[in-house]
């Protein structure tokens, strides 16, 4: 039978056609579509380039392991992250991941394309896919990002961006900062993420904020970080709260991983956004 996401709907009947869901649904595809495309307009030529300025050279990659415990169900994620050098100023960084939800698994595929106009500043594109496993939800997100080195060991990240979960079409908005101070072989770091939700069924903004201090010995990289979900609004799951502790152990490999200093940011991963992930983790979209 066809899935759809168990969202909690208002009483009395829902006047909304066939036409009308399909027209809502080709709507929502192509606002990503677009994203992705201009994405894809801008690393060809980029990328055709970079074959005669430069070639095609890793900087810098990231193995990192996770695990989270909290009042919703554990969680365990992996992510894979390398950055590449596709000319003398583009850069072009590429994430797989999967994360395991209680009964629900993901798998997630990103890739960022960024123009480096400084060594403590970059700005650009990027579009994640993620797919779940058993289950024929998949959602498409896609915006903008800037990085930014603010002083000698601190830097600052920045996203906005939108994104549909298929098959329901629901659609929302995000955007996510992350502020990172490096003193020594620690790092301290703040983020914060939110999107909003807006469905004739579903209104919610989802909260997300996490706390974290990292050990870097060499390539290798312990951390811990509390991480607080919240999810307001109406419908299923508003008025959700839980906080998790999250513990991280990452191996960074590349030659050019410092490429810049401490002002330089080319060897730097963005983090990649997954906006509905707190709902995941809530149970809110069970599959």
């Amino acid at each position: 039978m066809p899935f759809s996401l168990p969202l909690v709907r208002p009483s009395g009947p829902v006047p909304r056609s066939r036409t009308a869901v399909c027209a809502r649904s080709t709507i929502c595809a192509r606002r990503v579509a677009a994203v992705l495309g201009l994405a894809l307009a801008l690393a060809l030529p980029a990328g055709a380039r970079a074959q005669s300025d430069s070639g095609l050279g890793l900087i810098a990659g990231e193995v990192r392991l996770e695990a989270q415990t909290g009042s919703d169900a554990g969680m365990g994620s992996v992510a894979l992250g390398s950055i590449w050098q596709v000319g003398s100023h583009h850069l072009l960084q590429l994430d797989l991941g999967a994360a395991a939800y209680d009964s629900v698994r993901t798998g997630r595929i990103a890739g960022h394309l960024s123009l480096q106009t400084a060594p403590g500043r970059k700005y650009g594109l990027f579009g994640v896919y993620e797919d779940v496993d058993e289950a024929a939800v998949q959602s498409y997100l896609g915006g903008v990002e800037a990085m930014w080195a603010l002083a000698p060991g601190l830097r600052a990240e920045g996203q906005l961006g939108a994104g549909v979960v298929q098959p329901a079409s629901t659609d929302f908005l995000f955007g996510a900062g992350r502020l990172t101070r490096a003193a020594g072989a620690v790092e301290f770091a703040a983020g914060y993420q939110i999107a909003a939700i807006d469905e004739l069924e579903m209104g919610l903004t989802v909260h997300s904020v996490d706390l974290g201090v990292a050990r870097v010995r060499g390539p290798l990289r312990l951390g811990a970080a509390l991480r607080h979900d919240r999810i307001t609004g109406s419908g299923r799951g508003a008025d959700h709260r839980d906080t998790a502790l999250v513990l991280s152990v990452g191996w960074r490999f590349g030659g050019k991983a410092g490429q810049g200093g401490d002002q330089g940011v080319g060897g730097r991963l963005f983090h990649t956004p997954r906006p509905v992930a707190p709902l995941w983790r809530a149970g809110v979209m069970r599959f």
